[in-house]
């Protein structure tokens, strides 16, 4: 992890979802019926997200909930996963943010200790909706890979926006590949200097591999930093219209597969 994950801006909107508990764990729920802004009847499916390292409280991911909720016509739910470690958010703007020693906290965040939990989240959400996907960001990507494994996925399909960690958390990229059995979308800026050019090469070959019959998406996006989809200098037009791409393209790739509950 480096200084791209822990620097951003901080994003300010009413949201509208309740704080509750999920497999007895803080989360944040929302609902496209809570959106005043929504017409139409509620979905049965879900959305679950993988947090990056600012957590469940940061209002950036809040308001990204939101939208996918009222524009999937479903339920979307943000755990809190990290318990009270998520990283300070409260200066995001300045170059580089105060936090924990960064190995330290990477050591103490690991897949191999979180995953139980996550994954007994996810056994409780799926329970309560007949279809679930899952979207993670940066350090959250590889809840929402875990979801897409098989040989029996959780998820019916999940995506993965600035996937730094992936690779990182799972070093042998073709296995970490192989292991896909639900369709996974791939969000990535053109600039970010720990997920570079390489080992997204080796990520789309390892897809690639997979053959006709496994469907991937991959979407690279222009002159953006690691970041730009949930906390990108929004006051930057270019930015502020590629985050609204990024929205876009993962309703287009979740509506079907939440529509086939």
């Amino acid at each position: 992890m480096g200084d791209c994950c822990v620097t951003g801006y901080l994003h300010r909107d009413t949201t509208y979802g309740t704080e509750t508990e999920v497999a007895g764990v803080p989360c944040y729920v929302v609902k496209a019926t809570d959106i005043p802004d929504f017409k139409g009847a509620l979905g049965p499916g879900a959305v679950l997200v993988g947090t990056d390292v600012y957590g469940w409280k940061i209002p950036n991911m809040r308001i990204l909930a939101d939208l996918y909720a009222c524009r999937l016509g479903t339920t979307v739910y943000v755990p809190n996963i990290l318990g009270d470690d998520f990283w300070p958010c409260e200066e995001l703007g300045t170059a580089r943010q105060a936090g924990p020693d960064v190995p330290q906290w990477m050591a103490e965040h690991s897949r191999e200790k979180l995953e139980p939990l996550w994954r007994r989240i996810a056994g409780v959400v799926r329970d309560q909706h007949p279809r679930v996907v899952t979207v993670g960001f940066c350090y959250g990507t590889w809840q929402a890979w875990s979801l897409c494994e098989g040989p029996t996925p959780v998820a019916a399909g999940g995506a993965a926006f600035h996937p730094t960690l992936v690779p990182a958390l799972c070093p042998d990229i073709p296995a970490m590949v192989a292991r896909l059995a639900a369709p996974i979308f791939v969000g990535c800026p053109s600039n970010d200097e720990l997920f570079d050019a390489p080992k997204r090469q080796a990520v789309k070959d390892a897809l690639a591999k997979k053959g006709s019959g496994y469907a991937s998406t991959w979407q690279d996006y222009a002159d953006m930093r690691h970041g730009f989809a949930v906390r990108g200098d929004l006051a930057q037009p270019e930015v502020k219209a590629m985050r609204e791409r990024a929205v876009s393209d993962l309703v287009a790739f979740f509506k079907p597969l939440l529509e086939s509950a």
